[in-house]
């Protein structure tokens, strides 16, 4: 099915694809500082967002980023057990 270009994309999909993957790193940032009240949780998850945060600021790619965030989590989890 061909549909013209233009009916593909409104003008609300370009800002909701602009602001989706922050908001979504966001909740998942604050439910993950949320969850942990020890400190030694809130310094490995203050530690992986670092990488994550630059990751997505260069390159703007969500899914790296989460999985970039999940590997530095699964390191150091590792590391320290």
């Amino acid at each position: 099915l061909l549909l013209p270009a233009h009916w593909l994309k409104p003008p609300g999909v370009g800002v909701l694809t602009r602001l989706l993957p922050a908001s979504v790193m966001m909740i998942l940032l604050l439910s993950a500082l949320d969850s942990s009240t020890s400190p030694s949780p809130w310094l490995r998850d203050v530690l992986c967002l670092l990488p994550v945060l630059g990751s997505y600021y260069r390159w703007r790619q969500p899914l790296i980023s989460i999985v970039l965030g999940v590997g530095c989590a699964a390191i150091w989890t590792h590391l320290l057990n």
